[in-house]
């Protein structure tokens, strides 16, 4: 096979693609193989067409396919051949009995509709068919209907009515519909074309149109956008067909036939380009194309790889690229080749991809049909927490799109007044925001009126406007500086906090009959409650935040600051509330420094939470708020008001994670699931605000249970990138993930991505993890008494998912607990039940920078696949010792860098060592820890990936070449890195003679962090850089080299006299050999024109002019691109006029003076 050039699009440029056909025709169901599983082609919801597989048992043959498709879930409701109808499980739908009377082998013999489809109400559909005998019949599915659901399946369907006749007819039959019309059963009978309308009863068909043909439809393409039909004849010697078709009155226009499409060998199929401005057909073993606005053309032919036997089916994916059919060989396999631009007008910029799917065989000659899109009218609005927020505080607004589940293309938020920063300039948001969050300094004036607009895939838009009334509130409150780092020591907080009304300076003067002075409620005070100005001496890295109020207010302002120390670690997430009264602290003992962490919690939480848990701590490892997903406790233990029902399950493996909103430190999205055996299967969100006032203890869950979608796993697993946390679940029922993303501006649209295998109704819970560095993800699925582990590569800047590896781990256990090691080259298991313990694989060779070492494990050398990675990795599979037969629950690794593990019904923890290398195995030990206080369930904490703060270590940054100006020199900027609050910085720069320019020129902070060094003459500096970090002198020291180059010298004369006939040679550098290859040449003259090349250090020149040279350094040959982008060439410019001789007359007027 020929493989062409891959088209390149980004995910946004595919998911507009998809998002214009909603998720009607993303999944391609047809063919059969004679033995085994039978591939199909999926589009799932990310736009990415991948290859799934069908079970033995369905039998759908290579010809007829016809799906209908859930027009808000995306997930198919049922598929038929026209004799056989498969429910949404892959089994016999309920009622079909011995079958339907249609014909198994035809050619689009078989199509479905809809009669009727209330989200809320009947969904009815039709499946219509050709007999044996020449009638046209339908079948009516009533997809309320429980059908063969079991567990906590959706309902599967059921046949009602079958074998119900409509009237005769033949060839290939579809059912069309735009989103404003009826929908109309297109048929053929006795040489005409019929068009029939839907009536609102079952069997209620109106014909309301007949046209005349020569010849039986092999094939019917209907082209919604600009309502037109192509009909394609069953025989040779006869032309395709293009019909107008008015979806209004469902009459037929006079048709056009592509006069020059006939030929010896039969057709096979047609489609319109995604513009509608080609119409694409094959015929025998070509491909080909006609304008739509020539339909009389001579037809191109796409340049497909010489002496295929035959080019069947073609049809346009919902990712905008062209798909086909085709056989090299009679009789297979049957193969998919794809045009990547089939809007492209020039044919020879038209790009192939002849076997994109590796020579996947999907045993089938025609593409299916899907029913019509359904028209649905959803209904947009939006709600605000807190409902009566005060003005400089921060408002939670949540979209609201009835029907649950119908995907919108797009939101839109716009406020009036538009929303400003606190310095009055446009606030710089993202506006497209599923649930928008206004920040505090936008929340300005006495109201806001807010406008969503929301855009759906079929083209419609939904918009409500509301205005929200803001409590006055003028006091403003800021730190400054809003965050600084320290060496150990203590810091009063109190100096650098000013609270003010807005245009104030300092404290505001006392409000009338309101005391002397503002109250002030302190983070590190909380127990003191609302207290009068004092100092605030702090001693323990965190983020310390204030609020600030009049007396007897409700309405206050808020000020942070975020204080590093040096020395002192992170201590976010390091205490662990878990089981029943279960718990792990990892924070340094502060009466013992000598003794061991983590050490059990002193005394056992107040609950007994089976399963998925976080516990949030702050960065001086003190305990902000802990929830199971159901409900929410403070730092006390006890209930935050508002904190019960938020939406989650606490059985559920992963029922909830936290995930603070960027920049706003107090404010944190909990994002719950519920368990895979429940009803709903719900993904909600809630919002925790630790600041807000709480009668009974602190924080308040000011909005809670928002829905996001359904049904879902019990999968979570989020992801600090940047500015952006990835929140990831999975769809119940398919292969979906949604990546939602989580900003400052609130929660956006989720990125979809359909990869990996589906995950049933009826499967068992699992756990799913990002890797430490984010690069990957993986996720365990237990389902059917079998289990899987499956492994992503995961682009951060994006949010999508591609395929790395699928793991079969076989049917002992049932597998449930998950995670990476540090390093992210390993992956670890767990087991429920008995069964094998904790499972290590070795995912991706070892980390080594040297070139000459062997790949190890050597079976990822050369495993460019994911069949040659998945045998790889489970070479590696090796059971931990000493942990088969435990019930075993969560894994989760800690700040310590060693996983733990959950043994159920145990007060002990278990604690593995992850090995290293090749050969090293991980080791398990359960008495590592002293027993805690209480008992391990199945779940440990959920935390967010990346989570946490550091300080940046000093480094020496300098450039590796500079140009000399003979003016003023050359600019050096050389960069220290580091902490400028802690960090002193000390310069010496030699001269490769010996003279010192600097010697130890700096000191403390930002002053001397950075150094803009002037060279005044050309060699080799030495930079030399001492750091001393707090009271360390001598904390770093650096060296680094920079070269300094004068511009290439330059001979050329000023000015050189041209004689007519005598050419002149230009000469930029006297005595320069180009063999040498240091420099490059550019000559040009007046009028811009290029003389010689880049190795022209002489011209020959006849004509008049200035001639200038450009001269450079030649970028030296085995630099990187990055590396030559940098290389400093240094360029010398001359100029020369060339001319004739000047002319003058001198008159003598004396002879002496």
């Amino acid at each position: 096979l020929i493989f062409g050039i891959t088209l390149l699009c980004s995910f946004f440029c595919a998911s507009t693609v998809g998002f214009s056909q909603g998720f009607n025709e993303n999944e391609w169901i047809f063919g059969k193989c004679a033995t085994g599983e039978s591939n199909y082609l999926s589009f799932g919801k990310g736009g990415t067409a991948t290859v799934q597989t069908l079970g033995s048992a369905v039998q759908l043959g290579q010809n007829n396919s016809a799906l209908a498709i859930d027009p808000i879930t995306g997930q198919p409701l049922f598929y038929s051949n026209g004799e056989l109808v498969y429910d949404f499980s892959g089994r016999p739908i309920q009622g079909m009995g011995s079958g339907l009377n249609g014909t198994f082998d035809g050619r689009q013999k078989v199509a479905t509709g809809f009669l009727e489809y209330d989200p809320e109400g009947n969904k009815l559909f039709y499946i219509f068919y050709i007999s044996p005998g020449g009638q046209l019949q339908y079948a009516l599915v009533d997809m309320n209907a429980p059908g063969q659901a079991t567990g906590n399946e959706r309902p599967l369907g059921e046949v009602i009515e079958k074998d119900q006749p409509i009237g005769p007819a033949s060839g290939a039959i579809l059912v069309v519909k735009t989103p404003a019309s009826p929908s109309y059963l297109i048929s053929f009978n006795g040489g005409n074309l019929e068009s029939r309308r839907f009536g609102t009863t079952a069997g209620d068909f109106t014909l309301t149109d007949s046209e005349g043909i020569s010849f039986t439809p092999k094939g019917i393409v209907f082209d919604e956008e600009n309502n037109r039909l192509i009909i394609i004849p069953e025989g040779t010697g006869e032309d395709i067909l293009v019909f107008p078709f008015d979806p209004s009155t469902g009459n037929f226009g006079s048709p056009s036939p592509i006069s020059n499409s006939s030929g010896n060998e039969g057709f096979g199929g047609a489609d319109f380009s995604p513009d509608g401005n080609f119409i694409y057909f094959s015929r025998g073993n070509q491909l080909l194309r006609v304008p739509t606005s020539n339909l009389g053309a001579v037809p191109e032919e796409i340049p497909l790889t010489a002496g295929l036997h035959q080019v069947y089916d073609i049809k346009v994916g919902p990712d905008g690229q062209l798909y086909y059919i085709y056989e090299e060989v009679n009789g297979g396999p049957q193969l998919i080749g794809r045009v990547t631009n089939p809007n492209e007008p020039d044919l020879s910029l038209l790009e192939l991809e002849e076997d994109p799917f590796a020579g996947a065989d999907f045993c089938g000659t025609v593409f299916p049909v899907f029913a019509p899109n359904i028209s649905i009218e959803p209904n947009v609005d939006f709600t605000w927490q807190p409902e009566e927020p005060c003005a400089n505080n921060p408002v939670q607004l949540t979209s609201e799109i009835t029907p649950e589940n119908y995907q919108p293309v797009s939101f839109n938020w716009e406020f009036d007044p538009p929303l400003t920063d606190s310095d009055g300039n446009p606030l710089p948001a993202d506006y497209d925001q599923e649930h928008f969050l206004v920040p505090q300094d936008a929340a300005q004036g006495s109201s806001i009126t807010v406008t969503l607009t929301v855009e759906f895939a079929d083209g419609t838009s939904r918009d409500v406007t509301k205005n929200i009334t803001l409590a006055e509130n003028n006091l403003e409150a800021n730190f400054t500086p809003s965050d600084t780092t320290l060496c150990e020591s203590c810091i009063d907080l109190d100096p650098l906090l000013q609270a003010q009304a807005a245009g104030g300076e300092g404290e505001a003067p006392p409000p009338p009959g309101g005391g002397s002075s503002y109250e002030y409620f302190w983070s590190n005070k909380r127990d003191e409650g609302w207290i009068a100005k004092g100092p605030n001496e702090v001693c323990r890295p965190g983020l310390y935040w204030v609020l600030v109020r009049e007396p007897g207010s409700s309405c206050y302002a808020y000020a942070e600051i975020r204080i590093k120390m040096w020395d002192i670690p992170d201590q976010s997430n390091n205490i662990w509330y878990f089981g029943d009264g279960a718990g792990l602290d990892f924070n340094p003992d502060p009466d013992d420094e000598t003794a061991p962490t983590p050490r059990p919690i002193a005394t056992p939480h107040n609950q007994n939470i089976p399963a998925g848990t976080t516990t949030i701590s702050d960065q001086a490892g003190q305990v902000l708020f802990f929830t199971d997903g159901e409900s929410v406790w403070d730092l006390n233990g006890d209930l935050m008001e508002n904190g019960d029902q938020i939406g989650g399950d606490n059985t559920a493996s992963q029922g909830v994670i936290a995930v603070p909103v960027p920049t706003q430190q107090t404010l944190f999205y909990l994002f719950t699931t519920q368990s895979s055996a429940g009803g709903s299967n719900t993904v909600s969100y809630s919002l925790v605000d630790i600041k807000s006032e709480n009668q009974t203890g602190v924080g308040n869950v000011v909005t809670k249970n928002n829905f996001l979608f359904s049904p879902a796993t019990e999968h979570s697993a989020a992801l600090t990138a940047g500015d952006t946390t990835w929140v990831l679940f999975h769809e119940l029922g398919n292969n979906t993930f949604r990546a939602y993303p989580v900003t400052v501006n609130g929660i956006g649209q989720p990125v979809f991505s359909s990869v990996g295998s589906n995950h049933g109704f009826n499967s068992g819970v699992g756990a799913m993890k990002f890797s430490p560095d984010g690069e990957k993800v993986a996720v365990t699925i237990s389902e059917g008494g079998c289990n899987r582990l499956e492994i992503f590569d995961f682009d951060q800047s994006t949010g999508e998912l591609t395929e790395y590896a699928r793991l079969d781990l076989g049917c002992d256990g049932d597998v449930y607990g998950l995670e990476f090691s540090e390093e992210g080259d390993r992956v670890l298991v767990s087991y429920r039940n008995g069964g094998p313990g904790v499972e290590e694989f070795i995912i991706k060779p070892m980390d080594n920078d040297d070139p000459n070492v062997a790949t190890c494990p050597s079976c990822f050398d050369g495993a460019s696949t994911r069949a040659q990675r998945e045998a790889c990795i489970l070479t590696t599979r090796n059971t931990v010792s000493g942990t088969a037969g435990l019930d075993l629950g969560a894994l989760q690794i800690a700040s310590d860098g060693q996983v733990y593990v959950a043994v159920v019904g145990d007060n002990r923890i278990g604690q593995i060592q992850v090995g290293t290398g090749c050969s090293g195995t991980s080791s398990f030990n359960q008495n590592a820890v002293q027993p805690m206080p209480g008992t391990s369930n199945l779940g440990l904490p959920s935390f967010v990936q990346n989570s946490g703060s550091s300080i940046p270590e000093p480094a020496l940054a300098v450039p590796a070449r500079l140009c000399l100006d003979p003016i003023l020199g050359a600019s050096g900027l050389l960069e220290g890195g580091g902490e400028p609050d802690i960090d002193s910085y000390f310069w010496t720069i030699t001269h490769e003679d010996g003279t010192v320019i600097r010697n130890e020129f700096g000191g403390p902070g930002d002053e001397f962090q950075t150094l803009d060094q002037i060279f005044n003459r050309p060699g080799i500096y030495t930079v030399d850089l001492r750091v001393d970090r707090c009271a360390e002198i001598g904390y770093e020291r650096f060296s680094g080299e920079i070269e300094v180059v004068g511009p290439p010298v330059l001979t050329l004369a000023a000015d050189i006299t041209l004689c007519a006939g005598s050419p002149v040679t230009l000469t930029a550098i006297d005595g320069y050999d180009p063999a040498d290859g240091l420099y490059d040449f550019q000559w040009t003259n007046a009028a811009g024109q290029i003389f010689g090349d880049e190795n022209s250090n002489t011209i020959t020149v006849d004509e008049e002019s200035i001639y200038t040279v450009q001269v450079s350094y030649r970028v030296p040959s085995g630099l990187s691109t990055e590396e030559a982008a940098l290389f400093e060439t240094c360029p010398s410019t001359a100029d020369v006029f060339v001319g004739p001789a000047f002319e003058f007359d001198l008159t003598q007027t004396a002879t002496e003076v």
